[in-house]
Order: structure tokens, then sequence, then C-alpha cells
């Protein structure tokens, strides 16, 4: 596996990947209308494509994993807080492709996340995933610690985020050989 800050021609398999995520991830709780248009590629590439040409390296990252070939994975991490929790940056998003889960991508994104936040500016990492996100618990499993509930409106529905905390992001890094 090979983890790389992402390039302007990954943004169709970014936008794959996100549409396939947001379907898998959030399916069983998000409003149907809200859910339609983000698990669409085709809605998803140009809003991939303009943020990337808006994209402010000097404080955000998009690294993306790779498998023999194709991206199967990215993570977005930028600097700052993120419901006053005290971070010095944040993960806004993290998808793996479902063919890919539970191969360790998402850690090694993660890892990538990390690394690239203390580089910056070192101090606590944050991360955001909604409450009924079946998948959330693997934040937990890798040392994220449960800090805070956010309630959210969307489209008419009452959805409430967690807020993980990794007060040490080196601890998201592989051990050192």
């Amino acid at each position: 596996m090979q983890i790389r800050p992402h390039v302007h021609g990954d943004a169709d398999r970014i936008a794959e990947i996100l549409a396939a995520g947001w379907r898998q991830a959030y399916e069983t709780f998000m409003p149907p209308a809200f859910l339609a248009q983000r698990s669409d590629p085709a809605w998803r590439r140009p809003e991939i494509v303009g943020w990337l040409d808006t994209f402010e390296p000097a404080s955000e990252a998009v690294f993306v994993a790779e498998l023999a070939g194709p991206v199967v994975g990215f993570i977005h991490v930028e600097l700052g807080d993120k419901a006053d929790l005290g971070a010095t940056g944040c993960v806004n998003l993290l998808y793996v492709d479902a063919a890919q889960q539970r191969q360790g991508v998402g850690r090694a994104l993660l890892a990538a996340g990390a690394d690239w936040l203390l580089a910056r500016c070192p101090g606590p990492l944050a991360l955001s995933a909604f409450r009924d996100n079946r998948f959330r618990h693997a934040y937990a499993a890798l040392g994220g610690r449960e800090m805070k509930q956010v309630d959210h409106i969307i489209d008419g529905r009452e959805i409430t985020s967690v807020l993980y905390l990794w007060p040490d992001p080196r601890t998201l890094l592989p051990p050192m050989p």
C-alpha cells in the first residue's frame, strides 16, 4: 500500500469513494432526499473538482491510499479545532472503498494525517462521526477518546455527531522499527 498526497487527477476516484461511503455508512439514518445526491458519484465529481481547485495546502492536506494501482481511500485533514475540543487539527473526511475495508487502509491514512499535523502544528487531533454510523467505533479502537456529542438538523431530521480526540496524535503513527 502506498499513501501519497493527492493530485488533481484523483478527483474522480475520490468522488466515487465518497459517494459510495455515504451510501454505505449513512443509508440507515440519513434523510433519503439528502442522501440521494450525496451518494451519487456524478453529483460529487464537480463538488470534489471545485474543492481541489480551491485547496489551501498551507492549512489542509488530502492523502490517498493506493493498493496495487488504483486509489482505494482518502483522508482530508486541516489545521484548526473542531467543536471547541482544543485540537490543533481535525480530520474532515476519511473514507475507504468497501472492498478494501478492514485491511489497514483507514489506519494508514489516519497515520498520514497525524504525521502531517505533527509536522505543522503539534497538538491534539479531532474527528467527528455521525453517532449512527456503524463504522465509527473504529475510531475508539484506534485510541480516539469520545469527548462530545453535537446535534444537527439535516433535512428536518435531528442527527447526532460524536467527536473523538487524540490528545497525542503520535499514538496513531506506526511503531518505529
